[in-house]
C-alpha cells in the first residue's frame, strides 16, 4: 500500500493536516507528526473531507476488527459475513 486516502468528517482537521497553518496551535505537534509519519510510510497520502454518513461501513469494519482476537487479519477476497450483511442493507442504522 503506497497511496492512501484518509477520509475525515471534520473539515477543520482536514485543513490542519493538508497544510501547516495550524502547526502553531497547541495540537500542532500532532498534525506535524501525522504528516511526517505519512511521508515516511507512504508514497502519497491525501486527507479528504467526507460527511459522517459516508463512514458507516468504515466504522463497522473498525468495530469488527477491534473485537477480533487475532491482532492482524487481511480480507483479500471478501469481507466477513456480518460486514457484508450491513453493507447490503445500506447501513440503515447507526453502528
Amino acid at each position: 500500500m503506497t497511496e492512501v486516502q484518509v477520509e475525515l468528517d471534520c473539515q477543520c482537521l482536514v485543513n490542519a493536516l493538508q497544510g501547516s497553518d495550524a502547526d502553531l496551535v497547541a495540537e500542532g505537534i500532532l498534525f506535524r507528526e501525522i504528516r511526517h509519519f505519512a511521508r515516511l510510510n507512504f508514497n502519497h497520502v491525501s486527507f479528504l473531507f467526507a460527511p459522517r454518513a459516508c463512514h458507516n461501513l468504515a466504522r463497522l469494519i473498525a468495530a469488527f476488527g477491534a473485537r477480533r482476537l487475532v491482532s492482524r487479519e487481511l480480507w483479500p477476497e471478501s469481507l466477513p459475513d456480518d460486514v457484508l450483511v450491513r453493507k447490503a442493507s445500506g447501513m440503515a442504522g447507526p453502528v
